[in-house]
């Protein structure tokens, strides 16, 4: 989602105590006369209101990052087009994250990524013997990051498109990536996400052609000079931009995604 609120937050200051000015005494008559004291009126102090901008809602997609926590189990939901730390840095190097609902979430170095509505379900595994040492598991809903509140946003940037059974890119998806150069540069890292057509469900060559295609689209923008670091992904069939079957619906299938991530 690309709509963003803000919230507010009012903050009322109790009015301060004023001292009541020196005390007038009425001239002395007789003994039965009263003493007469006029004390003046309190003066108040007006309320002072502080507004407080939502970071998660001021954030720059892709760029800002608005949760440093690392996440040793995940939040109970999460917001599409976000991502997580699950891993600190030195764990990142004995460490590997691999999700079982790529079509939900994906990894990325230290991060999980949300790139759909779903159930998300990954595991963190010793980078050398696979053994599983925790499972994440949450739900990512529709619910913008302002709202949820966990995480930070990535962005994702129009797909670049392949012909059929090619991780070829032709000089239009070139000219494209050079005009996202600097944008991509200025990302915190950037995930590329592979993805193939649908006429033979999730083949292994299915899932081969989406991986080559993030590949070639990684060495085309190391290329160009383009900043990373980068991961890639081949997500195969699971993960359709159409169902149809047509020559047409098939080509929005045959994608590269770019993702953002602080």
């Amino acid at each position: 989602m690309t709509e963003t609120s803000t919230t507010t937050t009012t903050t009322t200051v109790a009015p301060a105590t004023t001292s009541a000015p020196a005390t007038t005494s009425a001239p002395a008559t007789t003994a039965a006369s009263a003493m007469t004291t006029t004390v003046a009126p309190a003066t108040t102090v007006a309320a002072t209101t502080t507004t407080v901008a939502n970071v998660f809602a001021a954030a720059k997609p892709g760029i800002t990052v608005t949760d440093t926590k690392v996440y040793t189990t995940a939040p109970v939901e999460v917001a599409a087009s976000s991502a997580i730390n699950v891993l600190t840095p030195a764990q990142a190097k004995v460490m590997d994250i691999e999700t079982k609902t790529p079509s939900v979430c994906l990894p990325n170095d230290d991060e999980l990524v949300f790139i759909d509505q779903g159930r998300c379900i990954a595991e963190v595994v010793n980078a050398k013997t696979r053994a599983v040492l925790r499972v994440l598991k949450t739900t990512v809903v529709e619910d913008d990051i302002s709202e949820v509140k966990v995480g930070n946003a990535i962005v994702t940037l129009a797909p670049i498109y392949f012909d059929a059974m090619s991780a070829t890119l032709d000089a239009k998806a070139t000219s494209r990536l050079r005009s996202l150069k600097a944008r991509i540069s200025a990302a915190g890292s950037v995930l590329l996400i592979g993805h193939s057509g649908t006429l033979n469900g999730n083949s292994p060559a299915n899932v081969a052609i989406s991986r080559d295609r993030a590949v070639a689209t990684l060495n085309a923008l190391r290329s160009i000079g383009a900043q990373g670091p980068f991961a890639v992904s081949g997500v195969g069939a699971l993960d359709p931009a159409s169902t149809g079957k047509t020559e047409t619906d098939q080509a929005k299938n045959r994608r590269v995604v770019i993702a953002l991530i602080p």
